[in-house]
């Protein structure tokens, strides 16, 4: 279909729980933690060049692959930086853009983030 030539299952789940597009939804969406689907219609979701898509779907599918392997596989060390690294540059973001996002999620989210 024309929706799946722009963007595949991996590609939004990418895209979805990258450290950008978590912040653009707490900051701007809704700050509370029970999202309904009228919120998520809201989330933008870029259309990017194959290339990075493509990069972003086969992290996931790794991210994947070795989930089912071992389910507490720490992906956000590995595949997940990636995966942020190609969204920032998707949207444009600048170094002290990239560095509040950063903060943010270590803020918010600090169990996640391991040095």
């Amino acid at each position: 279909s024309e929706f799946e030539k722009f963007f595949s299952l991996e590609y939004l789940l990418g895209i979805l729980c990258s450290k950008l597009l978590r912040y653009i939804f707490k900051k701007f969406i809704k700050e509370t933690v029970d999202a309904q689907v009228d919120d998520m219609k809201k989330m933008l979701i870029p259309i990017c060049e194959k290339s990075q898509k493509q990069e972003i779907e086969k992290l996931v599918k790794e991210i994947i692959k070795k989930q089912k392997k071992d389910p507490d596989y720490n992906y956000q060390n590995h595949e997940q930086i990636e995966i942020d690294k190609l969204v920032y540059e998707i949207f444009g973001l600048d170094q002290e853009l990239i560095d509040e996002v950063e903060t943010w999620y270590a803020r918010r989210y600090p169990k996640l983030v391991r040095d």
